[in-house]
């Protein structure tokens, strides 16, 4: 068994679990479950033909240092219709943001 050897890339992942396929069923007092469950996992995958020469940290922290930001309004170009999903967006999480 290699289960623990060579190189591993460890992350979250999140599930919802449905319990009923129906309307939400809750009885008196809410002592049944929710029709939806939420979670976070832990998931270990094995990188395939991975090369330790290229996930040192210090070089990556060097390159990072020396990168030119990005800006918005620069940078990133969406199209009209992200534009649009874009501002309402900010319209619907904007007031929570202000509270």
């Amino acid at each position: 068994m290699d289960i623990g050897s060579g190189i591993h890339v460890f992350c979250y992942d999140n599930v919802n679990l449905s319990t009923s396929i129906f309307v939400e069923q809750r009885g008196a007092g809410n002592f049944s479950p929710a029709k939806v469950t939420s979670g976070t996992f832990a998931v270990l995958y094995k990188v395939r033909n991975g090369n330790p020469e290229n996930m040192k940290l210090a070089p990556i922290i060097e390159r990072f240092k020396s990168v030119k930001g990005l800006t918005f309004n620069l940078d990133l170009q969406p199209t009209v219709i992200q534009f649009q999903f874009f501002l309402f967006q900010l319209k619907v999480v904007g007031p929570v943001l202000m509270e």
